[in-house]
């Protein structure tokens, strides 16, 4: 074997293991120039640092990023800006929340006059059209004596039409005349287990205002259901929102068997872009899911994880 085949090999092995080093070593992407706030232990605010695989590999000076630069590593300039880890949202709703964005939305006001006039503009929009049902969302309760709303509220605005609205707050709901009579609410109508239908103190007739889910879904339930499409419009908007405030992470609190499977589809999809932690409602105050099915959708819950979603998760209302 003569000295100028083994130079090539040995040529050809260098550039080999420069090929491998540097595959292994060039980062997808630094940031450089910034004042990049890390949160560790020290409070420690550094000028870069390089991602690889979609994990922060190094943190430190420019010049020690740029060591990790190669031929395919985005690099993106801050110049100067400010750059810190996401937040993790502990409690939230995001599909159940951005399906309300859907929906007649009233803007939280205290003047009773403005909150009609916004919902007398939603009889002619496009939901009420299709479903027969002017349903709202985000009403200001405590703008009530009491918070206890009169169903006369809503019978100015049609005693014709059926009229659901739900409080800001989550656990209220108010109906009109036409959407009690659909649902069978009348005078002998006791309160369901943890809930409560507020009555007239001397007629005995329901009055307009329910509290707690097991409640509101006396009337909720006479509604058409919402849409897989309308599911999946609410997760992108709160999904959009969630971003807008540095938020990439989230614990879906009371999640039910459409939730679960609506955040699977957008994953599928390649669409979901917030990681999930989602937990099954496990009661009876039926927020979210029915406890009849409770133990099928908790045993099939593996058919809904991804990378992006833990399923492992319950949330017990008592």
């Amino acid at each position: 074997m003569n000295a100028s085949f083994i130079t090539k090999i040995f040529l050809l092995l260098m550039i080999c293991a420069g090929n491998a080093f540097s595959s292994v070593h060039d980062a997808d992407k630094v940031f450089i120039n910034g004042s990049i706030h890390t949160f560790d232990q020290e409070l420690s605010v550094v000028k870069a640092i390089a991602i690889q695989d979609g994990l922060i590999t190094l943190v430190g000076t420019n010049e020690e990023i740029n060591r990790s630069i190669g031929k395919t590593t985005e690099v993106i300039d801050l110049k100067g800006k400010m750059m810190m880890p996401s937040f993790h949202d502990a409690h939230s709703h995001p599909v159940w929340s951005g399906i309300d964005q859907f929906k007649c939305v009233i803007s939280e006001t205290y003047d009773l006059k403005v909150m009609q006039a916004q919902l007398r503009e939603c009889l002619g929009n496009e939901l009420t059209k299709e479903t027969g049902w002017l349903v709202g969302t985000q009403l200001n309760i405590a703008a009530f004596p009491s918070a206890n709303v009169d169903k006369s509220f809503l019978d100015e605005i049609s005693k014709d039409i059926p009229i659901y609205v739900d409080a800001s707050d989550g656990h209220n709901g108010v109906a009109n005349s036409k959407a009690f009579e659909i649902a069978g609410i009348a005078k002998q109508t006791r309160n369901p287990e943890n809930g409560i239908i507020e009555k007239d103190p001397v007629t005995g007739e329901p009055s307009g205002t329910l509290r707690e889910p097991s409640a509101m879904n006396l009337v909720k339930s006479m509604m058409p259901k919402d849409s897989d499409r309308l599911y999946d419009r609410g997760l992108y908007f709160a999904q959009d929102l969630a971003h807008s405030f540095g938020i990439t992470a989230s614990i879906a609190a009371a999640v039910g068997e459409r939730h679960m499977a609506t955040y699977k589809r957008a994953a599928d999809r390649g669409d979901l872009e917030l990681r999930i932690i989602t937990c099954l409602e496990f009661g009876e105050t039926l927020f979210a899911q029915d406890p009849a099915t409770f133990e099928t959708v908790y045993k099939n819950r593996a058919q809904y994880s991804h990378p992006r979603i833990n399923v492992d998760c319950i949330k017990k209302i008592y």
